[in-house]
């Protein structure tokens, strides 16, 4: 009986192409690269062989809060400014009447990007839009 199961076992091994190795096996690959076959080192591989995203993602910096002021001179024209921050970017805006356009800029480290943008806020310096959105930075 016992030769008839170790016949049995060969011609299983023997169908299998020789091996005998689970998916739970933390043998390396058949391909001898010395690698392990994904998930298992204690990784999560999804069934298509993609890794799902991390839980510990570190989440978006926060921004600071928003310090501006204003300035009107006596023949009417207007400077409104603010000033935050967001992680390693340090961003400034400065809109001007009558010229209607803002400076829009974005510091991080020792390096400046710069743009102008157009201001509605004119004459009176006043918009609903946040100086934020008019540069295309974050809030």
């Amino acid at each position: 009986m016992t030769s008839l199961r170790g016949f049995f076992l060969l011609v299983f091994a023997i169908g299998c192409g020789g091996q005998l190795v689970t998916d739970l096996d933390a043998s390396p690959n058949p391909g001898g690269d010395g690698s392990v076959p994904p998930g298992s080192d204690g990784s999560v591989t999804k069934r298509d062989g993609s890794i799902p995203p991390s839980s510990d993602a570190m989440p978006p910096t926060p921004c600071g809060p928003h310090a501006g002021s204003g300035t009107v001179s006596p023949s009417g024209a207007c400077t409104t400014n603010e000033g935050w921050s967001c992680g390693p970017h340090q961003y400034t805006v400065t809109c001007k009447c009558p010229d209607s356009l803002c400076t829009c800029d974005d510091t991080a480290g020792n390096t400046t990007q710069s743009h102008i943008a157009k201001y509605p806020g004119c004459p009176s310096c006043t918009t609903n839009t946040s100086l934020a959105t008019l540069c295309g930075f974050p809030p």
